[in-house]
């Protein structure tokens, strides 16, 4: 008789969606529980899917069998503890599900801010009839830190709305959808020549604060500057004082140092800042593409074949 294989899923799923998992084989098992009410599972579970940013140390002493680990996000900021990197328990992530929705995020409040959206749906609720002129982004330079690929699909639909591309990336390759590619150590080079700056970085020991005073003074008085990376990336009062001392013109938060973000941080009340509670990847179709990837790396396991998406436990991506 063949022993089944008891997958753990740590978000609510559809019936739909857990018989995608079922169909494989008849040797599948499927548990689906909250976090706070799996303890009595994990005894038998060979496979966890989660979210990146759950912490399941407190269960992998009652967890001898986990063998691999799915995560549902591309970060995995608290799944990838010391303790999950010693047991050599596989993670993968789901990355490239995320650049589509992201993207559009990016310009739906990129292009909202220029043509002064905000402003305008302002003196609809006073019924104020006045002409606001806004601006372009034809012909604006955008920077992209980090051109994997969510950092792809938005250079993508910057060059369809006819913007020069300058990308960052660790290694120099050959990206057709960027005019000009810079290492990380030549953002002293790129920043003076945007006038947008898009942080797609993943959260890493080498990025962790990277985006300081010193970088905001690098950059146009007139740029935008947009994090839908991490927000650890960005030392918090240092983007504070540059917008508060008009260093750059606006910036666009979906991801902070701290989530949610208290309702004393000075951020909420700055007129030049727009932001949003860490919704850019959000859409009705994303847990359906997540399922897809993890479903492909479970057939994949099944045959003894590479996984997918595997994080690198030293770089964290």
């Amino acid at each position: 008789m063949t022993k089944k294989i008891e997958i753990l899923s740590l978000h609510p799923l559809k019936p739909e969606q857990q018989k995608k998992s079922l169909d494989i084989s008849p040797d599948i098992s499927l548990q689906v529980a909250d976090i706070k009410e799996s303890g009595p599972f994990w005894p038998e579970i060979d496979i966890a899917f989660a979210w990146g940013q759950m912490n399941l140390d407190p269960f992998l002493s009652e967890a001898p069998k986990l063998k691999w680990i799915q995560t549902l996000s591309a970060g995995v900021d608290q799944i990838l503890t010391p303790k999950v990197v010693e047991r050599n328990i596989p993670v993968t992530n789901t990355k490239g599900i995320h650049g589509i929705p992201i993207s559009e995020y990016v310009f739906a409040t990129l292009l909202s801010f220029q043509r002064n959206l905000p402003k305008i749906q302002e003196q609809q609720k006073s019924k104020i009839w006045k002409k606001v002129t806004g601006d372009e982004i034809f012909g604006k330079t955008i920077g992209i830190i980090g051109l994997g690929a969510i950092g792809n699909e938005i250079a993508r639909r910057a060059k369809a709305f006819g913007m020069t591309v300058l990308g960052s990336k660790h290694s120099k390759t050959t990206e057709p959808l960027v005019d000009q590619l810079f290492g990380p150590d030549e953002l002293d080079q790129l920043l003076p020549q945007c006038d947008v700056v898009v942080l797609a970085l993943p959260s890493t020991k080498a990025t962790q604060g990277l985006f300081d005073l010193e970088k905001f003074k690098l950059m146009k008085p007139t740029s935008i500057f947009i994090n839908i990376s991490r927000g650890d990336i960005v030392i918090e009062r240092d983007l504070i004082q540059a917008l508060q001392e008009n260093i750059i013109t606006h910036a666009i938060l979906d991801v902070f140092q701290t989530e949610p973000l208290p309702d004393t941080s000075t951020l909420w009340n700055l007129p030049n800042l727009t932001l949003t509670p860490h919704i850019s990847a959000s859409t009705p179709y994303y847990v359906d593409r997540a399922i897809d990837i993890f479903i492909d790396n479970l057939k994949s396991y099944m045959e003894n074949k590479p996984l997918k998406n595997i994080i690198d436990p030293q770089k964290g991506y």
